[in-house]
């Protein structure tokens, strides 16, 4: 990323995540039915965290020096969370 980029683009997949709990939290019904259309995978064996919006765009996270659009081995496993479940799950812990 840019270093002249708005300190409001989160820069890491723990941030990311933040934001959308605070999100989910505390803000208005739209910006949590907003988090509530997202998909999140987690993939196992490699660090990346692929989060996939309504309109079908894909934000991925992945370790400084890697590709993000490039496949980290030869197959992967991940983990889906859909966005109704991660918004719920930050209601009910915080």
């Amino acid at each position: 990323m840019s270093t002249d980029a708005p300190d409001s683009i989160p820069r890491s997949a723990l941030e990311f995540l933040d934001l959308k709990s605070e999100i989910a939290v505390g803000r208005a019904p739209e910006a949590v039915d907003d988090i509530r259309g997202h998909r999140f995978e987690f993939v196992h064996g490699w660090r990346e965290l692929s989060a996939h919006r309504p309109e079908d765009s894909v934000t991925r996270f992945v370790l400084p020096g890697a590709l993000a659009s490039h496949q980290q081995a030869p197959y992967s496993i991940a983990g889906l969370v859909k966005g109704e479940v991660f918004a719920n799950l930050m209601k009910d812990l915080f």
